[in-house]
């Protein structure tokens, strides 16, 4: 623990690491990623056995079964100058138990620099050892590839085998070739902004950051660009949105893991640097309309998406029901990441309808009190939607209260600190 302390404490910046010192001095794993054909066999998984070894959480029947398993997988892929073999989809036991780690661990290196500066003697020459043997089979890789080029996840494979051993450029080159290959790949631009942030001295402001938005652009959900792109947020200092990140995080991976501790641990000390966000509340009416039940959190964001019909990234919102005389209106408004993303998620809305793709039809544009709006009319009811800062709003009303909704509704600019404002009036 004490060198760890001594690392943050050197950084200045109060920038705690995402994983407490076991994960730094003997459990950093690399993230496995969904995909069947992408392999995970680098110096740090090698070192991983030693230390789990060593540490008594591998016996040494299942230490060389393991082992024995890794080098073998990683020499199919190396030594066979044909077309790649499939990832294989069996694992020992021990390699599920002793190599499975929360993917916050990537952001380590924007923490604290690298962590094998703070290893002891043993197990530095434990990781050059593995590393050692790396190398070799990573040049083999490479010259497969430079035969091979129409190969995106051999690629992949040769650019996290570069990161592992330090050479950043080198792991950003290859992310750029399979890039290529795999346009809109959100877990193929997460790895080349990671590469490019070590890179560049472990600094993720600037282009790093710009892929990491284009990440979760093509997928919200991405475990490796929301934790990266949450530590972009705090190394700017924008702990608010480092929270939100991270808060997203938290709400997709197993809330009894180590993972959701960590990052329930990072997720409050952002909070408690930036100051907590106010929270998006729905007003207590709507006009004349009297609130009768809200859902709010991940619920609310699931009603969400299925109204947009998939995932849109929002990191907050509301769903809220209003009536008058047995007269309702729905009220959904999500918080995008940014005014931009917003902006974007309106005028993917409109071509939608436009194309027919949805059960609405007749948009209109309208202007009320300085805002553009959209009208449409659909299942019964005519729908208002528009963006109002970071906020895209959707009003579902039947027509006896749908210009009143409208109205109080845009009056109430319900922007995330207003709303909470106006919520504890």
């Amino acid at each position: 623990m004490t060198a760890f302390w001594i690392i943050s404490a050197l950084l200045g910046t109060g920038a705690v690491s995402f994983v407490v010192w076991p994960l730094l001095a003997n459990r950093r794993r690399v993230r496995v990623s969904r995909s069947a054909t992408n392999l995970s066999i680098y110096r740090d998984q090698l070192r991983e056995l030693d230390a789990d070894r060593d540490a008594g959480s591998l016996d040494a029947e299942h230490y060389e079964k393991a082992r024995r398993e890794l080098e073998a997988r990683l020499l199919e892929d190396v030594q066979d100058d044909a077309a790649p073999k499939p990832a294989r989809s069996g694992r020992p036991a021990a390699i599920a138990a002793g190599l499975a780690i929360p993917l916050v661990a990537v952001t380590v290196y924007f923490a604290v620099g690298n962590p094998y500066a703070a290893m002891g003697g043993q197990a530095a020459a434990e990781a050059h050892d593995s590393g050692q043997r790396l190398e070799v089979l990573v040049e083999r890789l490479a010259a497969r590839m430079a035969k091979n080029p129409a190969d995106p996840q051999g690629w992949v494979m040769l650019g996290r085998s570069y990161q592992a051993l330090g050479r950043y450029s080198e792991g950003a080159e290859a992310f750029t070739k399979a890039l290529a290959q795999l346009p809109g790949n959100a877990d193929v631009m997460a790895d080349y902004a990671h590469a490019t942030a070590l890179a560049e001295g472990g600094r993720l402001q600037g282009e790093p950051q710009r892929i990491l938005a284009r990440a979760l652009e093509a997928d919200p959900g991405n475990l490796k660009a929301l934790a990266l792109a949450g530590s972009a947020a705090f190394e700017s200092q924008d702990y608010a949105g480092a929270a939100t990140h991270w808060q997203r995080m938290l709400s997709l991976v197993p809330q009894d893991s180590e993972t959701a501790g960590a990052l329930q641990a990072r997720i409050t000390e952002a909070r408690s640097l930036g100051g907590a966000a106010p929270q998006l509340r729905p007003p207590g009416s709507l006009g004349d309309l009297k609130l009768l039940h809200a859902s709010q959190g991940k619920e609310a964001l699931e009603e969400i998406n299925r109204l947009h019909g998939k995932d849109i990234g929002a990191k907050a919102g509301y769903v809220a029901h209003y009536e008058k005389q047995g007269a309702a209106a729905m009220v959904y408004v999500a918080e995008a990441s940014s005014t931009d993303q917003a902006t974007r998620q309106i005028d993917q809305m409109r071509a939608r309808i436009q194309r027919g793709d949805t059960p609405f039809s007749g948009l209109k544009t309208l202007t009320a009190a300085g805002t553009t709006l959209y009208s449409v009319l659909g299942q019964g009811q005519t729908h208002y939607f528009y963006r109002q800062e970071a906020n895209v709003l959707w009003l579902a009303a039947d027509a006896p209260v749908a210009k009143q909704s409208l109205a109080a509704l845009v009056a109430q600019s319900t922007t995330p600190s207003r709303a909470a404002k106006r919520s504890q009036e």
